[in-house]
């Protein structure tokens, strides 16, 4: 049996296959009813092992046919529909605005939302996620996920086995194999042969990115495989940091009455709100409504232990430190290297934070990268926090909130003084089993996390 993590414990720069054991609330809105609503009597793209042009039916036509009409239950195919704007581009898929009402039933998993090929509009980039549907014993034949991409699927209803091989067994005679629940999400990295079939009739959604690691490695790939979808990565990256430092220039971005204003590449400081406004992003967290952030930069003198500038990203323009840091900052790494060095080196000598407002609570909050544990230097990073938190306008209303619980030992354990610390709640979800064509009740309720000794 695959150990089951948790998913603190998850790392996106594993070069095996995980299994996260749960993920409370990542689908509990992909219901029979809600993808009924969204979805109404539109065709859906379904693929048949023995029919290369099978009928079109809709969701409701389809769950008929396969669960109470089909003698075979594989004679009724397997919905594989694509999800975004890019799923209207071909005949026979959704609408736009449907296909982004189908995308806000689940969220991303916490930790995977940092994606280098999100850079490209979604009607240009290639399609990337999906919502599966079909009966035991239909799924997907041997295959590597295209463009160097990883890949993480959660399970709705029903079960998965997941044949894979590492890109290291060219002979495929050594499977590692595993059995998929509901609940559970499996991330497969770049370059792993796989294959995936249903134990049960089974609905699951799953998504292709690359994280931030594995942008050169990627990139490789697609250069060789794709050229034209390179030379339209290469020109999306390049237009995420393409003024340079120290000038930070001016350039237009649309204000609330629609009218284009001047905003800064970065600030060195936050302080009035109209700084804010010229310098966030909204939906920073995808998972979470009513969001807006800030990526920041605290970068430490090459000589003597103390802090040389900080920089508020303008984080339209730069929605990954790595960006503006490897143009701007003379940082000659590669994404890995730089991930490596930022997380886990002795240095620090940059610190990557983000600032959250949350809208509808009020509050904010000062974070670190979810693949930071604070192992190495965390006096650095704390005086970084601070440092961040003195520069803002708001600064007495930061908290920290930490983003795996390494984070929150190590912050506790740490000897200078930073903001004042805020716990996460965790989420418990009771829920009768799910029944197909039925709604299922759930009870909610939220618990302070007990206090790491």
């Amino acid at each position: 049996v695959h150990p089951r993590l948790r998913l603190e414990d998850m790392r996106v720069t594993a070069t095996e296959p995980q299994v996260v054991a749960s993920i409370p609330g990542l689908t509990s809105a992909l219901t029979f009813p809600s993808l009924g609503a969204v979805l109404g009597d539109l065709p859906l793209r379904i693929i048949h092992p023995h029919d290369p042009d099978p009928p079109a039916r809709s969701l409701l036509e389809y769950l008929r046919y396969a669960i109470r009409e089909c003698e075979q239950p594989l004679d009724a195919g397997y919905v594989f529909q694509p999800i975004g704007e890019h799923a209207s581009r071909s005949q026979g898929m959704l609408p736009a605005t449907v296909s982004a009402e189908l995308a806000r039933l689940y969220r991303v998993p916490p930790g995977l939302q940092e994606d280098c090929l999100g850079c490209i509009p979604d009607a240009d980039r290639p399609a990337h996620r999906w919502l599966l549907v079909g009966p035991a014993g239909s799924g997907q034949h041997l295959h590597v996920d295209p463009n160097g991409t990883h890949a993480w699927c959660a399970v709705v209803l029903g079960r998965k086995r997941w044949r894979l091989f590492s890109p290291e067994d060219h002979a495929l005679e050594r499977a590692l194999v595993i059995d998929q629940a509901a609940g559970e999400l499996v991330l497969v990295p770049a370059g792993w042969a796989h294959e995936v079939t249903n134990l049960d009739f089974t609905v699951a959604v799953t998504q292709n990115w690359v994280p931030l690691h594995s942008l050169d490695a990627a990139m490789e790939v697609v250069q060789s495989t794709a050229p034209a979808l390179a030379d339209l990565w290469e020109a999306c990256l390049q237009d995420e940091h393409i003024l340079k430092l120290p000038n930070p220039h001016p350039r237009p971005r649309p204000n609330p009455s629609g009218e284009e204003v001047e905003t800064p590449s970065y600030l060195c400081a936050i302080r009035t709100q109209d700084d804010w406004r010229k310098l966030c992003v909204s939906s920073v967290h995808p998972h979470v409504a009513s969001t807006q952030g800030v990526k920041v930069i605290v970068k430490w003198a090459d000589t003597g232990n103390r802090v040389d500038k900080v920089f508020f990203l303008n984080t339209e323009r730069y929605r990954m430190h790595y960006f503006f840091a490897a143009e701007f900052l003379n940082e000659g790494l590669g994404a890995e290297e730089f991930a490596d060095c930022m997380y886990t080196g002795v240095d620090r000598h940059l610190v990557l934070l983000t600032i959250v407002r949350y809208v509808s609570i009020p509050a904010w909050t000062i974070e670190l990268a979810f693949a930071d544990t604070l192992a190495s230097n965390a006096e650095r990073a704390v005086v970084a926090m601070q440092r961040a938190r003195d520069l803002c306008h708001f600064g007495d209303q930061l908290r920290f909130l930490p983003t795996n619980s390494e984070q929150i030992q190590a912050y506790q354990q740490c000897a200078v003084p930073g903001p004042p610390l805020v716990l996460p709640l965790s989420l418990i979800h009771i829920s009768e089993p799910t029944r197909l064509l039925s709604i299922s009740y759930a009870v909610f309720c939220l618990k302070k996390k007990k206090k790491l000794k």
